[in-house]
């Protein structure tokens, strides 16, 4: 600035004041000088193209061609810097280019927040495209700072939204007006999240003030890709608007996705030029006055003309007989569903169906890996109608559920197909399947059934289950239309009328596991599926009962971070109940007493059967699992005894390197897996269970005397156990035993 200041001086005194007759003659030369004072200004304040890096990450595959793939990288770089670079009168802040007519082509997008300048666009690509090339010959790859963000990958992605590694940074210092700056910035976050994808550009950049301005403002910027559908920036924002809301009291926070980004700050951080006016599109309307005016009175008459067909529709349809849903209480609040896809291009894209594609199998259908026409691979579950009843009612539950959450640990859904031979649901694909192939690897599971007829013979068959080819031997009253693998033997028990409960005598579990889980990935995985599980049942707008939480439907993304999955049997609890009475479904093993004998449900029975998941985790043991020794503990019971005799690091499975973890924070782990399987009325919420995760320590447990009794267990059953069919009240009885803290 002081040589800018300088150079003024210089200049000033090469035009001294003029006379009269001087005047005319140096007016313009006064107006030259007057104008590199301006310039020489704005160029001695100092430029700010924000490459304060966020997030980075490379693809694990490598190109094939190197030389064809740098090629096409540099071409495509190329391609963006010019086109950033474009001399035409609007600053450009958004580019595509591709190179896709080669052995390994590049797909490449920047994107610069709009507050920046050209140059300033410019210099944060720059410093992006260096930071991109680190990955080598990945064939992927993104960078993502306050000032841009740069993305290249081997198959066009540009109408993706959200992808696992949609994350948040938030700042480590705290606002001095703790309460009222998280509000405001509550508030703010979600004007932005409604506004942005209704405004061009998708694009917006607004201030609200703290407190009624005496403390301060929160200054926020939402942005999406501009090639993103309206709907895809909304449903985009709407993750990035979950994510950013752990950071508040924070001074700032930023929430990234692959296809949007969100930020706010309670320093500015763009010029007040570049806010935009979002309260036109909060409302739903825009336009000046003479247009509203215009559109009332034509709206009037279509308004009216709409009411009366409206009144005409409903007369008629309030006349026809509604039918009842008996049990079922999705009724409880209207949902919308996702995207529709067309049948011929999920066929297409799983190959047919074919066995090739398989990724598992599950009760009312397949599951199959497909790759879309835009080169997105996707999950497809294929549920047939013809194998069961269930299986629409199922279809619409989870399409109204899963399609309108939205949260980085639970499983998105992209879309649908009704229309065709099969009804199929459209998912992300999750790279590393789920977290009981990596806890147990694939086990052949053997069944002894044993009659009390003698003279019904056995008959062995194979059955297939849920992800394997299951060698049964089976009595000829077993019921083969069963939901799940856990459920076969479960099922026993809660069905004595297709065969009795002494029948059961061992289980063999046979097999090698596979693949292993490090301690902080068990840790991380448990912390992220209380977040979700919170999120289903206290940060949803309804609350959502998942009530199927076990190992093989929680799966697990390229950075083995949790996503609950398979919402075929949740239900929604209305907003004046804390639970209801309904039949049961779910799986024995992972399901809470109160709910599998006297049908109970509750949000404690997720937490029951996260309890469950949670030791399961810690142990590397299923807790369904049932062996051929007499003496031999259940999982739950082991535990416990484990823990009352302080013994709790044998339960920790013993693949996990013991230099990984401490003892006592095992410890705290084992506690609260214990606490979530107690009593219902004793069991934590699970932003409890959060709480206690994040916390260093943990209070001390008052443990109760007693045996703790799996519903497993038949031999400890009583005898007297109804006969009555699965969503009966059973007389038999379950001693469940406390936890309670001190």
């Amino acid at each position: 600035m002081t040589l800018s200041l300088f150079i003024i001086i210089i200049i000033i005194s090469q035009f001294p004041y003029p006379t009269p007759m001087q005047e005319i003659q140096l007016r313009t030369p006064n107006i030259t000088c007057w104008l590199l004072i301006m310039v020489l200004g704005v160029v001695g304040v100092e430029a700010d193209p924000q490459t304060n890096l966020l997030n980075e990450g490379c693809s694990s595959y490598t190109a094939t061609d190197k030389v064809v793939f740098f090629a096409n990288l540099n071409a495509t770089f190329g391609q963006l810097q010019a086109d950033l670079n474009t001399s035409s009168g609007d600053a450009v802040w958004f580019a595509t280019a591709q190179q896709s007519r080669t052995s390994d082509p590049v797909y490449a997008m920047v994107q610069c927040r709009n507050y920046l300048s050209k140059a300033d666009c410019l210099a944060c690509f720059a410093v992006a495209e260096k930071q991109i090339r680190n990955c080598s010959v990945s064939n992927g790859a993104r960078v993502i700072y306050d000032g841009c963000f740069l993305r290249y990958e081997s198959t066009s992605f540009y109408d993706q939204t959200t992808l696992p590694g949609n994350s948040n940074k938030c700042g480590n210092k705290t606002a001095t007006q703790a309460s009222a700056f998280a509000s405001t910035v509550n508030e703010l976050v979600a004007n932005l999240v409604t506004a942005t994808p209704k405004i061009k550009g998708f694009f917006a950049a607004t201030k609200k003030e703290v407190g009624g301005g005496s403390n301060g403002a929160v200054y926020g910027v939402a942005q999406c890709a501009e090639t993103v559908s309206q709907s895809g920036c909304l449903q985009c924002l709407q993750v990035a608007q979950s994510n950013i809301q752990g950071c508040p009291p924070s001074t700032d926070g930023r929430a990234f996705d692959a296809g949007c980004f969100l930020r706010y700050s309670d320093a500015a951080f763009f010029a007040d030029n570049h806010t935009t006016n979002i309260a036109p599109f909060l409302e739903g309307r825009g336009g000046s006055d003479s247009k509203k005016a215009i559109f009332g009175g034509v709206g009037g008459g279509v308004g009216l003309l709409l009411l009366i067909g409206i009144i005409l529709v409903w007369y008629r349809h309030s006349r026809k007989p509604r039918k009842s849903h008996k049990g079922d209480i999705l009724g409880a609040t209207e949902l919308q569903g996702p995207l529709a896809f067309k049948y011929k291009d999920l066929k297409l894209a799983t190959k047919s169906f074919s066995e090739e594609n398989k990724l598992g199998e599950g009760g009312f259908g397949d599951v199959y890996k497909g790759t879309l026409q835009n080169g997105k691979i996707v999950a497809v579950k294929k549920l047939l109608i013809g194998q069961s009843s269930r299986a629409k009612a199922d279809f619409t539950t989870e399409v109204k559920l899963i399609g309108n959450v939205h949260h980085r640990n639970l499983v998105r859904l992209l879309g649908c197909c009704s229309k065709g031979p099969e009804l199929l649901l459209v998912y992300e694909y999750m790279a590393n399947s789920s977290l009981d192939k990596l806890l147990y690897g694939k086990y052949n599971f053997i069944f002894f059934f044993y009659h009390s007829h003698a003279h019904n013979m056995p008959i062995h068959q194979n059955i297939s289950l849920y992800l394997w080819e299951v060698p049964v031997l089976l009595d000829n009253q077993i019921s083969f239309e069963l939901e799940k693998e856990e459920v076969i033997a479960s099922s026993i028990g809660l069905c004595p009328h297709t065969i009795q409960l002494s029948c059961i005598l061992k289980h063999v579990l046979t097999g090698e596991r596979q693949g292993t889980l490090n301690w902080k990935q068990r840790c991380d995985i448990i912390l992220g599926m209380a977040k979700g599980l919170a999120y289903l049942h206290e940060e949803f707008h309804v609350c959502i009962i998942h009530r199927d939480i076990k190992s093989s439907n929680i799966l697990l993304d390229d950075d083995f971070q949790p996503k609950i999955a398979d919402f075929g049997l949740a239900r929604l609890l209305p907003e004046d109940k804390t639970h209801v009475n309904t039949r049961f479904a779910g799986t024995l093993g992972y399901t809470a007493p109160e709910y599998a004998i006297h049908g109970q449900l509750s949000v404690k029975v997720d937490t029951y059967s996260f309890g469950v998941v949670v030791l399961e985790i810690v142990s590397g043991c299923k807790s369904t699992e049932m062996r051929v020794e007499a003496d031999t503990q259940y999982l739950l019971e082991r535990a416990r005894k484990l823990y009352e005799s302080n013994m709790h690091i044998e339960l920790v499975d013993e693949r996990i390197d013991p230099n990984e973890y401490e003892a006592g924070e095992v410890k705290k782990i084992i506690e609260i897996g214990l606490m979530c399987t107690q009593e219902a009325a004793l069991r934590p919420t699970m932003s409890e269970v959060i709480v206690m995760l994040l916390s260093k320590a943990m209070p001390q447990l008052e443990m109760p005397t007693g045996p703790l009794h799996n519903l497993f267990d038949t031999e400890r059953r009583p005898k007297e156990a109804s006969s009555s069919t699965a969503s009966a009240s059973s007389n038999a009885t379950v001693s469940i035993t406390q936890l309670t803290g001190r």
